[in-house]
């Protein structure tokens, strides 16, 4: 794409391009509930060790708006500002785009049938998290999928797995020596929690998450907090549905990118260095501390969450 528009390597506007893409592929996906893997985590953990689980219809309307719609406008008047680029005549000539196949009509009709299965949730009943994997399978079998034995070997880049699943490691590591539940009672005893006092519950229950995830990574955050929901429940006066949800306003405030193994990933595969996506990060997570919490609880007051 940005060779198509004349961005040379290093520019600001393949570097725009590369965080833009990184971003809208990630953080709009924290307020989708089956869509990545601290939603996932936070779904089964629900559902194991407190019988509470969450549609994907319920999880959509009081996240997307905010935590979806407006966060990613902020994040693209962000990328427009920080890396200002102009177009310019491409130097080569982009190659020709494949015509569309049997294949690409075959995933559009799988993933059309997995959306809808979503949609209906309340109706049939089915975990988001098992339609979700339900897909992954039937895209991965012998004919009906589009992925091919020797195709995954060779296009599968095994380093990159590696160095994702080490910082995917490093929560579970904080997590197994117990340091991970250390913060988060240390956090649940400095924060002023206390029943009536609504706003400060709801902001304190979020920096908590997201505090949490500095240290155990975003993945790590429902792990650790999940079993203390009950406890803060009680503290907060909200119910254990509403404790619960407000993790993910706090895994999605992502500060530094190590916290995301797909922020990663994305900079690694795009070859520009991982130091630019901080520079949106770090306004980001300021702006939703700042703009968007407050319009969260009130969307949430609106909704009768809280």
């Amino acid at each position: 794409l940005a060779d198509r528009v004349g961005f040379a390597r290093g520019s600001n506007g393949r570097i725009g391009i590369a965080v833009a893409l990184a971003i809208a592929c990630n953080m709009p996906s924290f307020a989708i509930l089956p869509s990545n893997i601290p939603n996932m985590i936070l779904s089964g953990a629900s559902e194991t060790i407190h019988g509470v689980s969450f549609g994907y219809t319920d999880y959509l309307l009081l996240h997307y708006p905010v935590l979806g719609i407006l966060k990613s406008a902020l994040a693209v008047v962000l990328v427009l500002r920080l890396f200002p680029d102009k177009v310019r005549p491409a130097e080569t000539t982009a190659p020709a785009t494949a015509p569309q196949g049997k294949a690409q009509l075959r995933v559009a009709l799988i993933l059309l049938a997995t959306l809808a299965l979503w949609m209906t949730d309340s109706l049939h009943g089915i975990n988001p998290a098992w339609v979700g994997i339900g897909t992954a399978v039937v895209l991965l079998l012998p004919r009906v999928g589009v992925v091919d034995p020797q195709g995954f070997r060779a296009s599968v880049d095994f380093g990159m797995l590696l160095f994702v699943a080490g910082a995917l490691a490093l929560g579970a590591v904080v997590n197994a020596a117990g340091l991970g539940a250390m913060v988060g009672a240390g956090l649940e005893w400095l924060l002023p929690l206390e029943p009536g006092r609504d706003a400060l519950n709801f902001a304190g229950l979020s920096v908590m998450a997201g505090l949490t995830g500095l240290l155990a990574t975003v993945p790590g955050v429902p792990a650790v907090l999940t079993p203390m929901a009950p406890d803060l429940a009680a503290q907060t006066g909200f119910s254990l549905q509403a404790v619960l949800m407000t993790q993910v306003i706090g895994f999605s405030t992502v500060i530094f990118p190590y916290q995301v193994g797909p922020l990663l990933v994305a900079m690694q595969m795009s070859g520009e260095r991982l130091g630019h996506l901080l520079r949106i990060t770090l306004p980001l997570a300021a702006l939703t501390l700042l703009a968007l919490l407050p319009l969260d609880y009130l969307w949430w007051k609106l909704l009768g969450w809280i």
